[in-house]
């Protein structure tokens, strides 16, 4: 059998009337991504990609052959409103051997299988509207695909056109894990059809106005749950066992709401069937339990036929024309006390007693009386109220509905203290009806930014700049980007998030309020200069100041404050007394004082300030400028020292012996010669009584030379 998957979605869908932009045989997506289409000498199809992932349809499309023939993986095929149409032969999209694709928002009308899947699986038909196929969806031998959001069989638009399918709207073979959910199959020959087929889950529906039934279940395991199945020739055909039908409202059908035939242990629970033919109808099913259902106004409540061991407990059977119509084969019509049977309308016993035999004074809600349907079928606890069922089916929740994904994150890496931060991004969605785009960025369990972009259908990208305040304290931050739709900001439900992060680095601000270098110093020495530094820091950093000399190449330090390890925060002043020696050669040297703090393992300056040092030679002592001894002796001893060059015994002992009396010790010191000036200070005395005797003579030469002329000159 020819395996296709014919998915017609819609939600609230807006039908684009586009006019017919292409006309041609079929259109392929191939395995490399690349568009390609028959024949090969046609204008190109209006389909294009801008990243082989997303394929967007921009007109309408007219095939003779298979509309798109996908050929590849991973991608998502967005009909933007548009509409594919061909033969009746051929599907209109069809996809084999595929795996997680996506067909979204494309009507696709009058093919003999609006989209078919063989052999694929994790595929998701979103938002489509499939009208006049021989089946609206067919699978065959597929698993874990996605029905969701469909209308198949009827568009309604400003010309009230309503049309059908011809055979089934979505017919699964032979496939399992598949989801229906969420769709509106309407006046279509049957609605859903499961043919060999176990582990299906079908909820949310509405299939309405079909002409046979609405569904029929041929497999196993299968969920039916929250649907509503109304107004078609049959509502639920169950053909297997081992199926949950739970929490749907089945009514207005013509023939029966459900029939099992041949169908053993399936589950009937929470359902409200009204208005049908038969509520219930088994024929030749057993084991089956059937609870907490409201039957009525029906025209028999529930028929069994060729049936047994069946249990029915707290139903209520109201106003059916008939209540229960049963062969003779035993079922059974309670639980066991207290739960008790069924409600019976037209029960009319009393409740005077109570007990599990209904013989104990006082009464317990249950009927004292059995109420009889045949002698093998009786509800020996028939409750007298209403039972208020508490199955309830929780209402349905989007099912990809809309898809919103984070395209780009343009976050800082740093951002200084309290200052505004800046996060550009761009968000892509795709949705299935209008729906709000939402977008917050949390830093652990705060919220930092939102933002509601609207309401939005269909696909599109959209670009904004979220904006918040770095945090006052310095250190790394992480933050998460999360996107998603829902009615509003505090209703938020995630599609895709991303993590970023923000370092504040420390913010210092360290300058030198005054210095006091001196102007020189000697070669050697040691040089003090008083400093005072003032800083400002947010956060917690060391603060280093120090003194470095230009060495024509290079900066050498030459002292740093010894509490340069000290973290300090706030605002302070800082005041030290540096010391460094001078060089030891004479001349001109640059010194630069700097304020620094450190940031990241490094010191950041923050001031400097230059200053000169004029380095001088240091003046020479007394002793080492003495030209001769200075040794205070006796002038007779210095003769006689001076006058021989071996020394004199007797002299020597005579010298030694004598000391010098108090006359001679003032010799001595009178005729000893006077120190010699330091050669940085030259002897100025000297050199000026020189340079007076040189002009003295000149002057007189002067005044001689003059003399001569004037008596060797004649007189007059």
């Amino acid at each position: 059998m020819l395996g296709l998957l014919i998915a017609g979605i819609s939600g609230n869908f807006q039908q684009v009337h586009a006019r017919i932009l292409w006309s041609g045989e079929t259109i392929y997506i191939r395995s490399n991504g690349d568009i390609d289409w028959r024949p090969s000498g046609a204008s190109p199809p209006p389909i294009s990609t801008p990243d082989r992932v997303h394929y967007d349809i921009t007109g309408d499309i007219t095939t003779t052959g298979y509309g798109i023939v996908v050929e590849r993986d991973n991608i998502i095929i967005n009909g933007n409103g548009h509409t594919i149409k061909g033969p009746e032969n051929v599907v209109g999209i069809y996809l084999e051997g595929r795996n997680n694709v996506t067909v979204m928002r494309t009507t696709i009308r009058e093919y003999h299988s609006g989209i078919g899947l063989i052999r694929s699986s994790e595929i998701s038909i979103l938002g489509n509207h499939l009208i006049e196929n021989n089946y609206g969806i067919f699978m065959e031998v597929s698993s874990n695909n996605v029905i969701s959001n469909i209308r198949i069989g009827v568009i309604t638009t400003a010309e009230s056109i309503i049309e059908s399918s011809h055979e089934e709207a979505i017919y699964i073979h032979s496939s399992s894990g598949n989801t229906i959910k969420g769709s509106i199959i309407e006046s279509n020959y049957r609605g859903i059809l499961l043919s060999g087929s176990d582990g299906n889950i079908i909820k949310y529906n509405t299939l309405r106005n079909n002409g046979e039934r609405g569904i029929i279940v041929g497999g196993s395991g299968n969920t039916i749950q929250g649907n509503t199945i109304t107004a078609n020739g049959a509502g639920i055909d169950v053909r297997s066992p081992g199926n949950t039908f739970l929490g749907n409202t089945i009514e207005s059908n013509r023939d029966y709401g459900i029939r099992l035939s041949s169908s053993n242990s399936n589950t009937i629970a929470g359902n409200t069937i009204r208005g049908n033919g038969y509520g219930i109808y088994l024929t030749g099913s057993n084991g089956n339990n059937i609870h907490e259902n409201n039957i009525t106004n029906n025209g028999n409540g529930v028929y069994l036929s060729s049936s047994s061991g069946n249990r029915f407990w707290l139903n209520n059977f109201t106003n059916n024309n008939v209540q229960v119509s049963a062969t003779m084969e035993q079922n059974y019509w309670n639980a066991s006390y207290p739960t008790g049977g069924n409600y019976w309308s037209d029960c009319r016993g009393t409740d005077a007693k109570k007990g599990p035999n209904q013989d104990q004074s006082g009464s317990d809600g249950i009927v004292d009386t059995p109420y009889s349907i045949n002698p093998n079928n009786i509800d020996y606890l028939p409750r007298g109220l209403y039972f208020r069922t508490p199955i309830t089916v929780p209402p349905m929740t989007p099912l990809l509905r809309i898809k919103v994904s984070i395209s780009s994150l343009g976050a800082p890496a740093t951002a200084p203290p309290g200052i505004r931060v800046s996060v550009p991004m761009t968000i892509h969605y795709e949705t299935l009806a209008p729906t709000h785009v939402l977008a917050r960025i949390t830093s652990g369990a705060t919220e930092v930014w939102s933002y509601d972009f609207g309401s939005k259908d269909g696909t599109g990208d959209l670009s904004y700049t979220a904006t918040f305040n770095a945090p006052s304290s310095p250190g790394s931050y992480t933050y998460r980007l999360e996107v998603g739709y829902g009615p509003s900001l505090s209703s938020f439900t995630v599609n895709d998030s991303r993590d970023f992060s923000i370092q504040v680095p420390i913010v210092a601000k360290v300058i030198i309020m005054n210095f006091a270098a001196p102007p020189t110093a000697s070669a050697g020495s040691s040089v003090p200069v008083p400093v005072t530094v003032h800083y400002e820091i947010i956060g917690s950093t060391s603060v280093l100041v120090s003194i470095c000399r230009w060495t024509n190449s290079y900066w050498d330090c030459v002292w740093g404050n010894p509490d340069s390890s000290v973290s300090r925060s706030g605002t302070g002043d800082l005041s030290y007394t540096a010391t460094f020696n001078a060089p030891s050669s004479p001349g001109s040297y640059t010194y630069e004082i700097r304020a620094c703090y450190q940031s990241a393992g490094r010191w950041d300056i923050m001031d400097r300030k230059t200053f000169q040092l004029q380095v001088i030679s240091p003046p020479t002592s007394q002793a080492t400028q003495t030209p001769t001894s200075t040794t205070q002796v006796p002038p007779q001893t210095s003769t006689t020292q001076t006058q021989s060059s071996t020394p004199q015994p007797q002299t020597s002992s005579t010298t030694q012996t004598q000391p010098p009396t108090s006359t001679q010790t003032s010799t001595t010191q009178t005729q000893s010669p006077a120190p010699s000036p330091s050669p940085s200070q030259p002897p100025l005395s000297l050199d000026l009584t020189g340079l007076l005797l040189i002009a003295v003579v000149a002057i007189a030469l002067i005044i001689a030379i003059l003399l001569l002329r004037i008596r060797a000159k004649p007189p007059a």
